[in-house]
């Protein structure tokens, strides 16, 4: 597993080497960042995905700052918030402000935005959409937790795998040929 995750993340020395990313050196020096376990990984997943789902943008800045300050792995949390791009983002608002709408008491039989010309007054449609305000946040920050808790879970079980087929692996292997 370890093998897959270090091809996939970028080293100390590429970053290192970037003229974008060369100022922030001496960050880039702490261990804990860099980590290849199961725990380390996991987190910075879970930081990606977390601040992926949550913002719209400035996502990368969020993570990485989170990142470092719960000493998790910095590449895994800078690709998690990858999970929210321009296929997903409509899906994820919207599912957001349903599970915020019946989280602060509202119904979904209501329709998501009115519009105009369905309004039963000129301005009632604007009024709508900025009601949708509390419930999207809370809905977000619900969605954002509960993606955050998969991903850290999903990380950690899917690393336990891998780990547990390579050594039954080498176990078949041992026995085969001391046989």
């Amino acid at each position: 597993m370890r093998k897959l995750v270090r091809h996939w993340l970028p080293t100390r020395e590429t970053l290192h080497a970037n003229r974008r990313t060369r100022w922030l050196a001496s960050l880039f020096d702490r261990p804990g960042l860099w980590r290849l376990d199961r725990r380390s990984i996991a987190a910075g997943l879970a930081i990606g995905v977390f601040w992926g789902v949550l913002l719209p943008v400035g996502q990368f800045l969020f993570a990485g700052v989170t990142a470092l300050v719960l000493r998790a792995n910095l590449p895994t949390a800078l690709l998690g918030t990858f999970v929210s791009n321009p296929l997903t983002i409509a899906p994820t608002y919207v599912a957001a402000y349903y599970m915020g709408r019946l989280m602060v008491g509202g119904t979904l039989d209501e329709k998501l935005i009115v519009p105009p010309w369905e309004s039963a007054s000129g301005g009632g449609w604007i009024e709508h959409l900025a009601s949708a305000g509390a419930p999207l946040l809370v809905g977000l920050a619900a969605l954002a937790s509960l993606a955050a808790a998969v991903a850290y879970l999903g990380t950690r079980l899917a690393w336990r795998i891998a780990v547990a087929r390579s050594r039954a692996r080498r176990r078949l292997a041992r026995e085969h040929g001391d046989a």
